[in-house]
């Protein structure tokens, strides 16, 4: 389900000029296999991370990455509508996840990801839209 979005921000990246994202991946509800993939993620130098996971991920992924330190500002995290605010609420009250690190995810940036909607769409044609140099004054260093 995720891989036209994830071929988009791939070919994006290559024509701005990037380097092609770096792919983790990890068994679905396998809570030990999302932090693995977290810990892989913490000894790479991207900072920038595009989560594609089903909400059942979600305690593994954000636990582990909470206590990696990776929720404190040095990644920016892009989600889809898989944790909603909704949802993650649900997964605190479940106990799954802290409120502290619920705290932590205030504010994460959500895309959708399903190319068959209008709004995929008009978030794939503007971003085909960008230019290397737009790219680059986006920027976050």
């Amino acid at each position: 389900w995720g891989s036209p979005y994830a071929q988009l921000i791939a070919a994006r990246a290559a024509a701005c000029g990037l380097n092609p994202p770096l792919k983790i991946k990890f068994e679905y509800d396998d809570e030990q296999s999302a932090r693995e993939a977290v810990r892989t993620l913490s000894k790479q130098p991207q900072t920038i991370v595009v989560l594609l996971a089903f909400v059942n991920d979600l305690p593994g992924i954000f636990n582990e990455a909470d206590a990696l330190g990776l929720l404190s500002g040095s990644h920016a995290w892009i989600g889809s509508r898989s944790f909603s605010p909704a949802s993650v609420n649900a997964l605190v009250d479940a106990g799954r996840i802290s409120n502290t690190t619920r705290d932590k995810l205030e504010g994460m940036l959500q895309a959708g990801h399903a190319p068959n909607t209008e709004s995929f769409g008009l978030f794939k044609q503007s971003f085909a839209r960008l230019s290397p140099e737009e790219c680059e004054a986006m920027d976050p260093q």
